[in-house]
């Protein structure tokens, strides 16, 4: 469900045209015969609208000397209703020739309802002829959400007018579809894609009559007959073959279908199943779902993965590795993340860390778990949110652990962390970055681009020697080796770096 507490509908339009009586009309739910010029913000009760959200409507003047007001209050608007006149073709005309241009020019971006008044609704012929004259304009000026008519003074489609300008915020279409191009917007595909992966529980790339009735039970509590969901099926193959296998609903399919209810007008169904499976207004998950898993740690302690996060890693891994030469190539690695908003180490702070790549430069999987554990210990919410946006469909809590605090390494097993950092310090020239892209493998006289010499990281697994372990725990330890340069001050009483190293101990 939408939590908004509230929505601002702003309303403009020419002078003359019904604003203030368009308001009081469904505030009072009668016509005022001597309304007042301007009215102070006015309240609609949550009952009235979508989801029970209460909205504040604002009216507004059109005088040149109210424009500095009038600008104001459109920008702090969530929904604006853009009155014309339908007695006057001019009203019309300056929609397309100032109000629609000055709203874009204020960079307004929120949904615009347009509203047709007049005292007495057009007749059929009328309405063909509107609808002429309006396709062209919602076609130049997408950010139309829907065109109305309705009459105050007969109280005919007031409600409308208010319900469907609620309706353009608390499910709006801007983040789900481009109007321009008629299709799903990217981040709305990869949510849809996760929440089929989640839904395929045989993970056999199509939901069955059971797993569509699972996922139907999911968002709306009820699951649907037999006959609904072979005419769930039959709307999809007759638009899209390829999206139905098997007798069930291919991920294609599944994401044609969501394409459907927002082109006929049900995009309130598509908000439903992103919001029932954890997505916010902005297609990401919300706060509560990340919150839900405490990071709370001492300053001598990391964040680590488990075995049951690395082990749904490893079958993430498994599945994108097309080609099945256990690396995953720059178009594998966009697969992995495909049910994601993006890819995170796409950005400069991931994409600089170096990680164990084969001849061919593609990501091994000792590379690709060490960059996991790389992004748990600097940013383990960040980690969370990935490894849930890839399908993750268990406990949260059970994808981290914290690393002993170093009293009780020292007191039980100095070698029992799986993650050591470890900081290279030097002057410049010394070598360190030479140093640390030994790490994953890459010889000291291989050229490296510019951004690897900029706060560099490299991760990998490194095999210590073997030693005696002391007080009964192991010798090593695994690793992470950053390069700093030897102008950033030295942490005060730092004499020296001791490195334990481990067999087969993660290094990042």
């Amino acid at each position: 469900m939408n939590k908004r507490r509230n929505v601002n509908i702003v309303v403009a339009g020419d002078p003359g045209v019904g604003k203030t009586s368009l308001i009081l009309a469904a505030a009072t739910e009668a016509f005022p015969d001597h309304p007042v010029p301007t009215l102070p913000p006015t309240s609609l009760p949550g009952e009235l609208t979508p989801d029970g959200v209460p909205s504040t409507v604002v009216d507004t003047s059109s005088r040149p000397e109210d424009r500095p007001t009038l600008e104001e209050q459109c920008r702090k608007a969530d929904v604006i209703l853009l009155l014309w006149s339908k007695e006057s073709s001019e009203s019309l005309q300056r929609l397309r020739e100032h109000w629609l241009p000055f709203l874009r020019l204020l960079g307004v971006s929120v949904p615009i309802v347009l509203v047709g008044a007049r005292q007495d609704l057009a007749a059929q012929k009328e309405k063909h002829t509107l609808q002429q004259a309006i396709t062209p304009l919602m076609t130049q000026f997408k950010e139309i959400e829907v065109c109305l008519e309705c009459s105050a003074k007969k109280l005919q489609f007031v409600g409308d007018v208010f319900y469907y300008a609620i309706k353009a915020v608390v499910h709006p279409t801007a983040p789900l579809f481009d109007t321009y191009s008629n299709q799903l917007r990217p981040a709305c595909s990869k949510a849809l894609r996760r929440i089929f992966t989640l839904c395929d529980a045989d993970r056999d790339g199509v939901l069955s009559d059971s797993e569509l009735n699972a996922f139907q039970v999911h968002c709306w509590k009820t699951p649907l007959t037999p006959s609904e969901l072979d005419g769930i099926k039959k709307v999809v193959a007759d638009k899209m073959p390829a999206g139905v296998s098997n007798n069930g609903l291919t991920i294609s399919g599944f994401v044609y279908l969501h394409s459907l209810f927002i082109q006929r007008g049900r995009i309130e169904t598509t908000w439903a199943v992103l919001r029932s499976y954890g997505y916010d207004d902005d297609l990401t998950l919300k706060d509560e779902i990340l919150d839900s898993v405490s990071f709370a740690a001492s300053p001598d302690q990391v964040v680590e993965l488990t075995d049951t996060a690395r082990e749904f890693l490893g079958s993430c891994f498994q599945s994108c590795d097309q080609d099945r030469d256990g690396a995953l190539s720059a178009h594998e690695l966009e697969l992995v993340f495909s049910t994601a908003p993006f890819n995170p180490w796409a950005l400069p702070e991931w994409d600089r860390v170096l990680a164990e790549t084969g001849s061919s430069g593609a990501l091994t999987f000792k590379g690709f778990l060490a960059k996991w554990a790389y992004m748990t210990m600097k940013e383990p919410r960040t980690s969370l949110a990935n490894i849930l946006y890839l399908g993750y469909r268990g406990d949260p809590s059970q994808l981290f652990c914290l690393s002993k605090r170093r009293r009780q390494e020292r007191k039980s097993d100095p070698g029992g962390r799986s993650i050591l950092q470890c900081y290279v310090l030097g002057s410049r020239g010394a070598g360190k970055s030479t140093l640390v892209r030994g790490l994953v493998g890459i010889p000291a006289g291989a050229a490296a681009d510019g951004a690897a010499h900029d706060h560099l990281a490299a991760v990998g697994t490194v095999d210590g020697p073997a030693s005696e372990p002391q007080d009964g725990g192991d010798a090593g330890g695994p690793l992470r080796l950053c390069r700093q340069d030897a102008r950033l001050e030295q942490p005060r009483g730092v004499r020296r770096v001791a490195l334990c190293l481990r067999r087969g101990g993660l290094c990042v």
